[in-house]
């Protein structure tokens, strides 16, 4: 049950940041950001720590979680890009705000397919 409430908490915090990022405008505050980033890392870490620790997890699963971390990557690489005071095209933007939904998503899916 704890483990849930982690899951979800960290989840949770992350997209709050974001938003909050979002609504503060340029430039934004460094020390948001570092708390967006750490909180992201975080829930890349511990989703795999719960995921290896699952020894009996099918191809799905693998599959599944691959495509988590790859969102993982792409959210953290279209933030990082929209950080920088430059403009970027609107289609970075647009990849930032969906693959957000996306890591979601397969975390939660990620999770069904560990036992949750």
């Amino acid at each position: 049950m704890a483990e849930i409430v982690l899951v979800c908490g960290i989840v949770v915090l992350i997209f709050a940041t974001g938003f909050w990022l979002t609504r503060m405008g340029r430039p934004p505050q460094i020390w948001l950001v570092t708390i967006h980033k750490l909180l992201v890392l975080a829930g890349i870490f511990y989703f795999n720590i719960l995921f290896f620790r699952e020894n009996n997890v099918g191809g799905d699963g693998w599959t599944t979680m691959v495509a988590m971390n790859l969102g993982f990557v792409a959210a953290i690489a279209s933030g990082s890009m929209l950080t920088a005071q430059r403009d970027w095209p609107r289609s970075i933007q647009i990849l930032h705000r969906v693959t957000p939904w996306i890591t979601a998503g397969t975390s939660l899916l990620m999770l069904y397919f560990i036992g949750w």
